[in-house]
């Protein structure tokens, strides 16, 4: 019965450590891989302990190239790590859709609709797209979308056409768009 209760109370405890950390793999610029961490993205770095040390140790994201985390759903998450081009911050951003000419990333948030006393919870994506050429993201804010999407990808006749004539809509996201770049524009 002692066993028990002790084997208990550790798990107890272990799981209550490890509870604001994730299970993560992280692949650095240098090309060094650190695997079997658990880990926290904070603002500017990422916090990790490995297996059975009790020290927690910091990365810079500018020192990331991707990073493999759980989250809480345990479903797998790919972060890359790139500054945008309205300030030097590293921001970790989830790539969406990967072509040869532009890729799309996202960023999803949780936000709050409050009515009548119900609070209601939804996810909201923050787009940012990059061109092959490009070192930082340009963000998509959500007003103005349409006159922002048009102006990035004002080179190309085809795709303004069908965006202009509603053949693609902003509600349903931007992949389609940055698919057809992908596909159809010539740079």
């Amino acid at each position: 019965m002692k066993f028990k209760l002790l084997l208990i109370s550790l798990l107890t405890f272990y799981f209550i450590g490890f509870s604001q950390m994730r299970y993560a793999k992280v692949k650095l610029k240098t090309g060094e891989t650190i695997d079997n961490i658990h880990g926290k993205l904070k603002k500017k770095s990422f916090k990790y302990k490995t297996m059975g040390d009790n020290k927690s140790k910091e990365i810079k994201l500018s020192d990331i190239e991707l990073l493999i985390i759980r989250d809480s759903n345990f479903d797998k998450k790919y972060y890359r790590f790139f500054q945008t081009t309205t300030n030097n911050k590293y921001i970790p951003v989830e790539l969406l859709v990967e072509g040869d000419k532009v890729n799309l990333y996202v960023v999803k948030y949780y936000t709050k609709i409050t009515a009548q006393g119900i609070t209601l919870n939804y996810e909201k994506n923050r787009y940012y797209v990059k061109r092959t050429e490009e070192e930082k993201l340009t963000k998509f804010p959500d007003i103005n979308l349409k006159n922002n999407v048009l102006s990035y990808f004002s080179d190309c006749d085809d795709l303004t056409l069908k965006i202009e004539n509603r053949d693609f809509k902003m509600r349903d996201g931007l992949e389609q768009i940055v698919e057809f770049y992908n596909e159809n524009c010539k740079i």
